[in-house]
C-alpha cells in the first residue's frame, strides 16, 4: 500500500466541473453584476484546491528548499526569543541597578511601623 497512490489529485475537476455545460462559468457572485470580484475569489478558491499548505505536507516529501525556509523560520524565532530574553533581563538589571533601594526600604519600613501605631491607636 503506497502513500503517494492514496493521494487524490488536487487538480482533477479544476478547468471544468461537471455540472456547467461546455463554455459556460457558474460563479457564485455573478448575479451581482462584480465580475472582477466573482473572478478572483473563484481563482483564489481554485489555487486553494491545487496547492498544499507547507504545513500539511510531511517532513520526507518537503524540498530541499522548503526544508532550508523552515529550519532558517525556525532559527530565526529562536534568536528572537533569545534576544528579548536577555532584553528583558537587562531592564531588569539596570532596574535594579538604578533604583534606590535603601531610601525604599527605609520607606516602606516606616510606613509599617506608622501603620502599626495606627492599628494599636485604635485598639486603645
Amino acid at each position: 500500500m503506497d502513500g503517494a497512490s492514496d493521494l487524490e489529485d488536487p487538480r482533477e475537476g479544476l478547468l471544468q466541473d461537471e455540472d456547467s455545460p461546455e463554455g459556460e462559468d457558474n460563479h457564485p457572485g455573478d448575479e451581482d453584476g462584480d465580475e472582477e470580484g466573482a473572478e478572483d475569489e473563484d481563482s483564489f478558491v481554485r489555487l486553494s484546491r491545487c496547492t498544499r499548505s507547507p504545513g500539511a505536507v510531511p517532513w520526507g516529501q518537503r524540498s530541499a528548499k522548503m526544508r532550508l525556509l523552515y529550519l532558517a523560520d525556525r532559527a530565526f524565532l529562536g534568536f528572537l526569543a533569545l534576544f528579548l530574553l536577555v532584553l528583558a533581563l537587562e531592564i531588569l538589571y539596570k532596574a535594579a541597578y538604578l533604583l534606590p533601594w535603601r531610601a525604599l526600604y527605609e520607606a516602606l519600613e516606616g510606613w509599617m511601623l506608622a501603620q502599626e501605631e495606627d492599628e494599636e491607636a485604635l485598639e486603645l
